[in-house]
């Protein structure tokens, strides 16, 4: 039997970035609903779920790491569940404000590296056909599992006894992983850190000399300067009597 044959169906393998949108959606409204409830002012949460965003930016600079050694799956099942366990940890101690935008920042970095995983994993799998369906599906899962997490999450952060609320997000951070168990994980290539880094670097520097790519960077600046503005308004509904829900 072929791998291609034992591969699960694209929307399967889409639905393992689940975790990456699930804690998006806690860090961009339901954390500074949270913080709100705690006085902090909106721009003072503004500015901590500013931080706690930039690893979406940065974190790509150590993406190369993800091709040496271990196979992607490992990588994918240790930045998943490191990433559910702060997480986790901000929602049952989130008192501290410095502790929480430093361990959201990490949570924040290794759900980077996460999708980063999951993203060239499955993408080793499946055919260039497949790559907008497969593209399609991570949004899927990216923008529901925002959207789930804002709903259902929202009320259990602010209102249930916060052990319970904290093994609550460790477990739905983690259930989208038991995907994998339907996934085959290919061996990965031997490089070495330094090839692997060469490569990405040179990838980038190629990449930055074609003006549609230069064009299509100033382009996504915009939607996520407005996207921006979500942050903010999460943290300053309480004062215009607005209610999480």
């Amino acid at each position: 039997m072929s791998a291609e044959r034992r591969n699960p169906p694209v929307w399967v393998m889409g639905l393992s970035n689940a975790p990456f949108g699930l804690v998006g959606g806690f860090v961009v409204v339901t954390l500074p609903q949270i913080l709100a409830e705690q006085g902090v002012s909106g721009g003072h949460i503004a500015a901590i779920t500013a931080a706690i965003l930039s690893p979406s930016f940065w974190a790509f600079l150590f993406a190369p790491m993800l091709d040496v050694r271990f196979r992607r799956r490992t990588y994918a099942l240790l930045f998943g569940v490191l990433t559910a366990v702060a997480a986790a940890f901000t929602v049952f101690d989130h008192s501290n404000l410095l502790m929480v935008e430093v361990v959201m920042i990490v949570s924040q970095l290794f759900s980077a590296f996460y999708q980063g995983s999951v993203g060239g994993w499955m993408g080793s799998l499946i055919t260039r056909e497949q790559d907008s369906l497969l593209g399609t599906w991570f949004t899927v899962a990216n923008v529901g599992g925002s959207g789930l997490m804002i709903v259902i999450g929202g009320p259990i952060f602010l209102h249930a006894p916060r052990l319970f609320a904290s093994v609550f997000m460790f477990v739905v951070l983690v259930l989208p992983m038991l995907l994998f168990l339907l996934i085959p994980a290919p061996r990965p290539d031997r490089l070495l850190a330094s090839e692997s880094f060469g490569r990405f670097w040179h990838e980038v520097a190629s990449l930055l000399k074609r003006r549609e790519v230069l064009i299509g960077l100033a382009l996504f600046m915009m939607p996520s300067a407005s996207f921006a503005l979500t942050n903010v308004l999460g943290g300053i509904g309480k004062s215009f009597h607005a209610s999480p829900n």
